[in-house]
């Protein structure tokens, strides 16, 4: 018994990994040298077969690289000092990573997707889509599955590439394809850019209207009021005043001056009492606004209380001269926009192995294949195929083991005959 618990409680140690693997090597030497042998027979029978037939044939991605400039809008934020009233209808198309998603999505759309399957429906590639259940959803899917794009965020480019293993095909196709892109992508911008001065014009005569009901709502108020400019005429008014006040001081401190020696009754005091009551009325006419033969001639207090409700009127009326005269700036812009026959989308590089070649006809330099890597697969594959026989060689150890125990091996029958399987084969 002593034995027995000794031996369930020995720890395993690194001789016994290397016992199991020297006891099990020729499997795991020879299977591996199969897999190895089979993958390499694999890798030169799919480089020797027709490339529509092999089983791992070369792929070839010619890329289109798109630059996306940022000048539309540019005209308008120039003329209108960088305000954009257009941001209420949404804006227009701006901004590289903006151009590249919308570009991302006509890719993928099934209008441009579409006009490519019609145009080479001949073609023998799209020819075998015609005998599936679903032939336009499987042809859209392999040109969808086949076509990748990506940004670069630090110089704004887009390349856009098509995986295939006719390198003519897959040349013709994105390039194609780019050019429809190309086609797609004005149209949504021109579109955008009419609706913009669409919405400019509606703008516009909105505004104009709104202006000029203000302008009669303040000259109503004007006329109600008799007044022009209520801060200009408080202001005029408060000079004059200041000017009779101190008038008023210089009189009465010269008749206190000639009072001291000639009396209050020298003819040149009376005189000067005399200006200062008149002084005094101009001053109370000023004040209040009477005695002067002039309609606009309002009190001060009435100056006070029409001079913020004219200021609010003339605010909102400055507010819409300002409004209107940017919607006429930008609505400028927009037509100078839509005349404009430079284009943001400017295709950089391309592929032109076989752009100028006939049906027949070879490059002098082919393309360089996208793929696969047969060395790398090979060595990959190999080395799985290793370790899977070691841990076979490991499983196979165990179950000797668990059989020379009769306890464990008692557990092992236990769980066979709950299998339904094995239950079936027992019964049989």
């Amino acid at each position: 018994m002593e034995n027995n618990n000794k031996e369930k409680n020995r720890t395993i140690s690194f001789f016994d990994l290397v016992f199991v693997i020297a006891k099990r090597w020729k499997m795991i030497f020879f299977t591996t040298f199969g897999g190895a042998v089979f993958i390499l027979i694999y890798s030169i029978i799919s480089l020797v077969m027709p490339s529509d037939k092999s089983i791992l044939p070369n792929l070839y991605r010619p890329q289109v690289i798109i630059l996306f400039q940022d000048e539309e809008g540019g005209i308008s934020n120039m003329l209108s000092g960088g305000s954009d009233l257009l941001s209420l209808m949404g804006g227009s198309i701006s901004g590289g990573s903006s151009k590249s998603d919308l570009a991302k999505v006509l890719l993928k759309s099934n209008r441009l997707l579409d006009t490519l399957i019609d145009e080479y429906s001949n073609d023998d590639i799209f020819k075998k889509f015609r005998e599936a259940d679903f032939p336009r959803q499987s042809a859209r899917q392999f040109l969808t599955e086949n076509t990748s794009a990506e940004v670069n965020a630090d110089d704004g480019t887009m390349s856009i590439s098509f995986e295939h293993y006719d390198p003519r095909f897959a040349e013709k196709i994105v390039l194609r394809m780019v050019e429809l892109l190309e086609i797609e992508y004005k149209q949504i911008a021109k579109r955008k850019a009419t609706e913009a001065v669409s919405f400019l014009d509606d703008s516009i005569l909105k505004a104009e209207l709104e202006m000029n009901e203000k302008l009669k709502e303040l000259t109503a108020f004007q006329n109600k009021h008799r007044v022009i400019d209520p801060l200009k005429q408080l202001e005029i008014k408060s000079e004059a005043i200041a000017t009779i006040e101190n008038q008023i001081i210089q009189k009465r401190l010269k008749i206190e001056e000639i009072a001291q020696y000639k009396g209050y009754a020298d003819p040149q005091v009376r005189q000067a009492q005399k200006d200062v009551k008149n002084l005094e009325r101009a001053l109370q006419m000023q004040l209040e606004g009477e005695g002067i033969d002039s309609e606009y001639n309002i009190p001060i207090s009435q100056l006070l209380d029409v001079g913020p409700e004219y200021n609010k009127l003339k605010e909102e009326l400055d507010g819409l001269r300002q409004l209107y005269i940017n919607l006429r700036v930008q609505q400028q812009a927009k037509q100078m926009e839509l005349g404009n026959t430079a284009s943001t989308f400017l295709v950089i590089q391309k592929p032109e192995y076989f752009a100028s070649l006939g049906p027949g006809e070879r490059p002098e330099e082919m393309p360089q294949k996208a793929g696969p890597s047969r060395g790398k697969l090979c060595i990959l594959f190999t080395f799985a195929i290793f370790f899977l026989s070691v841990l076979a060689a490991f499983i196979l150890e165990f179950m000797e083991q668990v059989k020379q125990d009769p306890e464990e091996g008692e557990k092992l029958e236990a769980i066979r005959a709950q299998l339904p399987s094995l239950k079936r084969k027992k019964k049989n």
